[in-house]
């Protein structure tokens, strides 16, 4: 999959490297979300530069809030392959990227309208 990556802290405009990335599994519990919007937060600014109170491992994807579409369930997941669902990757995990795996407790119906 394609998607954006830090592999070192500083300003996202400097930091922020599109490319291909491993596509994630879910597993028990989790959805793995073909993402159709992701939100640009103060918090995906703090992470790239390291001064969030999360500091997730190098190399990682940002982007802590996604909505998209299910393309795959784990065992014991809150969703079904086609539900469209909103939520928060796990740190370091994000939704800068074609694809994202989301826990049962941070996702939701995404609404009509």
């Amino acid at each position: 999959m394609r998607g954006w990556s830090v592999s070192r802290l500083g300003d996202p405009a400097d930091v922020l490297e599109f490319g291909e990335l491993p596509d994630p599994e879910p597993g028990p519990g989790q959805v793995l979300v073909r993402v159709h919007a992701v939100a640009c937060n103060f918090p995906d600014i703090l992470v790239c530069q390291g001064r969030y109170q999360e500091k997730p491992d190098l190399p990682f994807t940002p982007g802590l809030e996604i909505a998209g579409e299910v393309v795959a369930a784990g065992e014991g997941a809150r969703a079904a392959v086609g539900d469209r669902v909103l939520g928060t990757p796990p740190m370091g995990r994000g939704g800068y990227a074609e694809l994202a795996v989301l826990d049962a407790a941070s996702t939701f119906p995404w609404p009509d309208g």
